[in-house]
């Protein structure tokens, strides 16, 4: 049984957020494609209010009017640290969005040095990947486990079925929690995962219960008990990239590589994550095999299947 997954929220700001303090544009904000000026400097007003951008798949809008908005570039900035900070920008009739991938702070100053049109959708493909918290244990494609923080392009991971996937590129960031940008805590045991593990509301996970494997999103597990939310505090985060979607472990949950993607298809009975879903019967030693033992995952499995029948019946 596969539930059909919804859409992945994203936090971003309005261009009216973001000004030149230094520059040929100083004093106005960041507005489309052709106003913007390489080698500007732009900071986040100090009480900037975020928006909430809603996808599936490459369909976005604007949470609060439904705006549909349309990727226009992938801009890169210079920090003074001399690190890079990504972001998107995106378009609405009446205003620009910038969708950072990543964390920006009000306090630090963004110089702008590039504005790529073809990147756009490869950003975005980055925005939706797979993000944990440092200290995650990826399984790797020798059946050993290593930090998340340690992985670099190019090592391989194991999937499902014992298969193998390159990573393709690795990002790390600092993410600010709050009610708007809350995490999911999963406690070690709770779905056969051997250690505590920190995902985005989005990220889709498989749920071992006996014969049948099901698809779930982190938020519709959270029951203030083993699966929390997290709404204050600074993690450190990092994301995975994939050329093409699979599903791997972290700290022995298998988990989607790719959130909205994979979210379409699962709301086919024949797309992608059904044959997902077949490969994980394949018997294995510990992890996925070793959970459809435990109880707590056959019980939470009935509540969510539970769930989602009462959800289709509406």
């Amino acid at each position: 049984m596969l539930m059909a997954l919804d859409y992945q929220t994203f936090t971003g700001f309005c261009g009216t957020q973001l000004r030149v303090t230094d520059g040929l544009a100083m004093g106005d904000p960041l507005g489309c494609l052709d106003d913007l000026v390489l080698d500007d400097v732009y900071q986040l007003h100090h009480d900037c209010q975020s928006t909430t951008i809603h996808a599936v798949a490459d369909l976005l809008r604007l949470a609060a009017c439904r705006t549909a908005l349309t990727q226009e570039a992938l801009l890169t900035f210079m920090m003074p640290t001399g690190h890079r900070q990504q972001a998107i920008l995106l378009s609405a009739p009446d205003q620009t969005i910038i969708l950072p991938l990543g964390h920006m702070s009000p306090s630090t100053p963004y110089r702008l040095i590039s504005c790529d049109v073809a990147g756009a959708k490869r950003g975005f493909d980055r925005a939706r990947s797979a993000t944990f918290t440092r200290g995650t244990f990826i399984r790797m494609a020798d059946g050993s486990e290593r930090p998340i923080e340690q992985l670099r392009a190019g090592d391989k991971v194991q999937t499902v079925g014992h298969r193998t996937q390159i990573i393709s590129g690795v990002a790390d960031h600092t993410h600010c929690l709050s009610a708007q940008t809350a995490a999911v805590r999963i406690t070690a045991e709770t779905y056969g995962n051997h250690s505590d593990v920190v995902l985005r509301p989005e990220q889709p996970f498989f749920v071992p219960s006996g014969p049948v494997n099901m698809t779930t999103i982190a938020r519709d597990n959270v029951d203030g008990g083993d699966v929390s939310l997290m709404t204050s505090g600074t993690i450190a985060l990092v994301q995975l990239f994939f050329d093409t979607p699979c599903v791997f472990y972290a700290n022995g949950l298998a988990v989607e590589s790719h959130i909205a993607q994979l979210t379409m298809d699962a709301a086919r009975p024949a797309g992608k994550s059904s044959e997902l879903a077949s490969m994980l019967q394949m018997p294995a030693s510990g992890g996925l095999a070793a959970a459809n033992r435990q109880p707590n995952v056959a019980e939470r499995a009935k509540g969510m299947a539970a769930r989602n029948i009462s959800a289709s019946s509406r």
